[in-house]
């Protein structure tokens, strides 16, 4: 009797152990032999191998689960990669070069189906886009591009461009999916990743809504952290966070406010082309302005990560960052939705303005800002 309770304990915490891996493992048709092929969270590879005879296999081991994972095929320059929610789980790829990234079908997951549904939704306009895309990245290698065009591809305005047209459907298609899957995790977590369209009203009623499990997600935490905060306005004070250096040190950000200095907060990853264009510009504004303290909070989770930033600066830069990644409250402060994002504050913490994205007028416009200090309009 006591060999069997062993017996049964163990294979009870064989079974427990092996919930907190995942492998996801299948064949690949079309690529060639030795194809490197890797699976990746937060932009930083979690596994990889080589495809053998078009079979692979990548484990892992997911903190959180469900997570947003990557699976990248990479053959000479070229490469395919299709999102995959999943949690820890086997799961199984059978799947052609072409059916990359929209028709990849995956078995074996609880949660990957809610992302196939929606892709199935919208992968025609996504073509449609990455086909204009193409065409801009043409027209400006052959000097072609200029300000015409910019508004025929990207107005928001009448006439809307080619691709914010795009971009407005595919949002309407991604909000009604929403609405119909809200008590999913896939449904939920695409609502915490566009929650900017949102105003909080409806994402109040949406977090009414919500199912107990649901409640209990780091998605619902993170929109309830939104929900919190105000959007700073020109004359507020700083939001205080906790994070450390790139060195380890626990700071605040708070003190950086006692160096009788400017502060320009950059939130910044290596993995976005606006921040990396945004560097030398940084650079070059630090070295001009020495009443200028420039701290950039590196916004993702994985360390190699933040290594690969600190290469792309000079030697002294000032980095920080919490370790929580897009999820966590200090984002959820300063609405950071994407990268790269500039908040301004003068010597005492008051905020002086913000800047989203990049632009080769950014120095001039930092500057104007910082020159302005009008504590009444709006950031």
């Amino acid at each position: 009797m006591k060999n069997i309770v062993s017996l049964l304990l163990l294979l009870i915490s064989v079974w427990f152990y092996a919930q907190k891996s995942f492998t996801v493992s299948g064949k690949l048709a079309g690529f060639e032999e030795n194809a490197l092929v890797t699976i990746s969270k937060d932009n930083v590879p979690m596994d990889s191998c080589r495809l053998q005879n078009g079979r692979f296999q990548v484990k892992g081991k997911l903190m959180e689960s469900p997570e947003s994972l990557y699976l990248i095929i990479k053959e000479k320059n070229d490469y395919k990669r299709v999102m995959l929610f999943i949690g820890n789980e086997n799961i199984t790829i059978n799947a052609d070069k072409k059916d990359f990234p929209y028709d990849v079908r995956v078995q074996g997951s609880k949660f990957t189906g809610k992302s196939f549904e929606l892709n199935q939704k919208i992968k025609n306009l996504m073509r449609e886009r990455d086909e204009l895309v193409k065409k801009m990245f043409e027209l400006q290698q052959e000097g072609k591009w200029n300000d015409s065009l910019m508004y025929a591809f990207w107005s928001k305005k009448e006439p809307i461009g080619k691709i914010a047209a795009i971009d407005n459907k595919t949002d309407s298609i991604e909000n009604q999916y929403i609405e119909e899957n809200l008590n999913t995790y896939y449904g939920l977590s695409l609502l915490e990743k566009v929650k900017a369209r949102y105003t909080k009203e409806q994402l109040k009623s949406f977090m009414k809504r919500l199912s107990p499990e649901m409640n209990r997600t780091r998605y619902a935490q993170s929109i309830r952290n939104d929900l919190e905060y105000d959007l700073l306005k020109i004359g507020d004070l700083f939001y205080d966070f906790e994070a450390e250096t790139s060195k380890g040190k626990k700071v605040k950000f708070s003190d950086y406010f006692h160096r009788n200095k400017l502060v320009l907060l950059n939130f910044s990853t290596p993995y976005c082309g606006a921040c990396l264009l945004s560097i030398p510009y940084l650079e070059k504004l630090k070295s001009e302005m020495s009443d200028l303290e420039i701290v950039t909070f590196y916004v993702d989770s994985g360390e190699k990560g933040l290594n690969t930033l600190k290469k792309k600066h000079s030697e002294n830069w000032e980095f920080i960052w919490d370790r929580k990644g897009t999820l966590s409250e200090t984002q959820a402060k300063y609405k950071v939705n994407g990268t790269p994002r500039f908040y301004i504050f003068d010597s005492e913490g008051r905020l002086l303005g913000k800047l989203d994205g990049f632009s080769e007028t950014m120095n001039d416009e930092i500057k104007k800002i910082l020159n302005k200090n009008n504590p009444n309009d709006e950031a």
